[in-house]
């Protein structure tokens, strides 16, 4: 058996309108390589880039548009594709990009 120990950064995203409070989960593996979990009440989305030329997955998570990030999200909840359900998680990530650029801006 073989463990591994990462550090990962754990952000809660409240009071956003219309919103349940967001968890983020952000492990960058080296540089270019990196995955995030965001879950927002009883939902769960996984997303993993392995070729970010470079970038953070704060970084590239920020710069990418958010239909993109939708798209290649793997969904782990009972949520399913459909419109309106796409459209909540769109909604998730523009959140979570503000809030990463707003970090960003602090830091």
């Amino acid at each position: 058996m073989l463990l591994k120990h990462s550090t990962v950064t754990r952000i809660e995203i409240s009071e956003l309108p219309r919103l349940d409070p967001i968890r983020v989960y952000i492990e960058d593996y080296e540089p270019g390589r990196g995955r995030i979990t965001i879950s927002c009440y009883d939902a769960a989305w996984v997303g993993y880039w392995g070729a970010m030329y470079g970038q953070s997955i704060r970084d590239f998570f920020i710069d990418c548009h958010a239909e993109y990030l939708a798209g290649n999200m793997g969904c782990a909840s009972s949520l399913s594709r459909s419109a309106p359900n796409r459209n909540y998680l769109i909604r998730v990530i523009k959140a979570v990009q503000q809030a990463l650029r707003e970090a960003s801006h602090v830091a």
